[in-house]
């Protein structure tokens, strides 16, 4: 019986053992998994944050929306790398083999505080430039305010609703319109998400937005009319005769 009851503890301890080992090799490829997935999300954050120039008022949207998405990603990264590296001491206590080219949280925590420097130092760039980004905004809503008076004044004048319009004149005009509103429509989409980053009163172009809803309706029906008119410019030259064969 004793001999019995050492062969069934041995058995289970060698169950036991490669329970344990099947355990901790899941739990480690997990881990390096997540190491690496994190270790290249700081990375990238850094290089995003090598291209910010705040005194390119042509990018401002982008320089003032990396600034931002990073502060909100700095204290996720500082919690994350603390669990790694917890995690990684009880991987190596466990003699858990790392794969070849794996990148310790030493050099992980080393990504994460050049980041954060530079962090810093675009942060405070920006900090010191809000007065004259907030200048460079405002002149640019004036800007494009201008460029909402003059499209909404072209819209006025020129919009197709005349029945006299030939569809093909009709379409030309607005193609004409509807270029000159996406174009400046992107621009008013650019400076309100700079001006909603900087807590600024956003320019209203609700009036933009109609127009273009007005302009794709407009097109629809044009679009139906053209059809037709091109059916009735290649029935024209047939002979009556032929049109009216029974």
């Amino acid at each position: 019986v004793e001999v019995l009851f050492k062969h069934v503890v041995l058995k289970i301890n060698n169950l036991y053992e490669r329970l344990s080992n099947d355990l901790v090799l899941e739990f480690g490829n997990y881990f390096e998994v997540l190491s690496k997935n994190t270790n290249e999300e700081i990375i990238k954050d850094k290089k995003n944050l090598e291209q910010v120039n705040i005194s390119n008022p042509t990018e401002l949207v982008y320089n003032i929306s990396i600034i931002n998405e990073v502060k909100n990603k700095i204290e996720d990264h500082a919690k994350n790398i603390k669990g790694l590296k917890d995690s990684e001491k009880v991987l190596i206590a466990q003699k858990f083999q790392f794969k070849p080219g794996y990148k310790s949280m030493q050099l992980v925590d080393s990504d994460f505080h050049r980041m954060k420097n530079l962090f810093q130092t675009q942060l405070s760039i920006f900090e010191k430039n809000q007065d004259t980004i907030r200048e460079t905004l405002e002149k640019e809503d004036q800007r494009l305010s201008r460029k909402i008076g003059e499209i909404e004044s072209l819209w006025n004048d020129k919009k197709p609703f005349s029945s006299e319009m030939h569809p093909d004149e009709a379409i030309e005009v607005l193609d004409q319109l509807e270029q000159k509103i996406k174009g400046n429509k992107n621009d008013l989409d650019k400076l309100n998400q700079a001006k909603a980053l900087m807590k600024m009163e956003v320019l209203d172009y609700e009036g933009v937005e109609q127009i273009l809803e007005d302009s794709t309706k407009l097109r629809s029906l044009w679009e139906t009319l053209q059809n037709l008119w091109k059916r009735v410019e290649k029935t024209k030259d047939i002979p009556f005769a032929v049109v009216n064969t029974p």
